[in-house]
């Protein structure tokens, strides 16, 4: 029988010589039932069967968001193998569905040959890193490792929840990331003390100057924001729909603003 869990893992071809990799022991992927039941939550399951792609039998898994105006997903699974030949994403605009994004494989050919030279593991000079990064499981234990107030959405979306809590530290900066996740898509809030991380500003090229100052950049089909607030940069980004990223980053608030001087 086809599962649930059998269409969510997105896999990845790439071409090229590693610099550096080693052989790992072959493992099944283990998905968070905590998602599993989120996603039976938030989206209406069906299974049908699905026509050839790339010469594989397939089978459909449809996922309808119980939540207006929300994206509906359609994975296209082998039935031998379980991997995701293809998948459509159909955005929901006003009672009318269109096709948002389609990715599909035109061929696939299962283990094939790996030279070994690939696993060649070669002598690498590391710049030192500079940065910790530690895990938190509440809101409320983050809060009592750093001195200063930490943004949080003053609503969260219908479907969506806080799934990670990380801090960095990275020399003078400090950046605390909040990850929320319906199942399927995700977003993340990024409040950094200090300059933003470089790769920011190297990578989008632009930065909040004011306060309050709300920056969207649309970078390979996602929406990006940033604002300044106080002493902090706030970044949102997410695979989901601009129309949930911009109230959030909007309704953001910082509580006692006076504490960062701390």
């Amino acid at each position: 029988t086809l599962s649930l869990h059998d269409a969510l893992p997105i896999f990845s071809i790439v071409n090229g010589k590693p610099r550096n990799t080693r052989r790992r022991r072959p493992h099944d992927p283990v998905f968070p039932i905590f998602l599993l039941k989120r996603i039976k939550n938030n989206f209406d399951i069906a299974v049908t069967k699905g026509e050839t792609i790339a010469g594989r039998e397939t089978d459909i898994i449809s996922l309808n968001s119980k939540i207006s105006d929300r994206r509906n997903y359609k994975f296209w699974i082998d039935n031998e193998t379980g991997v995701t030949l293809k998948r459509v994403v159909f955005r929901k605009r006003k009672n009318r569905q269109g096709t948002y994004l389609e990715k599909y494989f035109t061929s696939i050919q299962y283990n094939p040959v790996i030279e070994d030279s690939l696993f060649e593991i070669k002598e690498m000079k590391r710049r030192p890193f500079h940065w910790k990064t530690r895990e938190y499981k509440t809101i409320e234990e983050a809060k009592k490792e750093v001195p200063f107030p930490i943004i949080v959405p003053a609503e969260i979306p219908d479907g969506f929840a806080l799934d990670r809590i990380r801090i960095t530290r990275e020399r003078r900066n400090v950046t605390i990331h909040l990850n929320y996740s319906d199942g399927i898509t995700s977003f993340s809030i990024f409040q950094t003390k200090g300059p933003p991380p470089p790769f920011f500003y190297n990578r989008f090229g632009k930065r909040p100057e004011k306060q309050n100052d709300i920056i969207e950049i649309s970078k390979e089909s996602r929406s990006i924001f940033f604002r300044k607030m106080g002493p902090f940069n706030v970044t949102v980004i997410g695979n989901c729909s601009k129309e949930i990223l911009r109230p959030v980053i909007e309704n953001i608030s910082l509580p006692c603003i006076d504490q960062e001087s701390r």
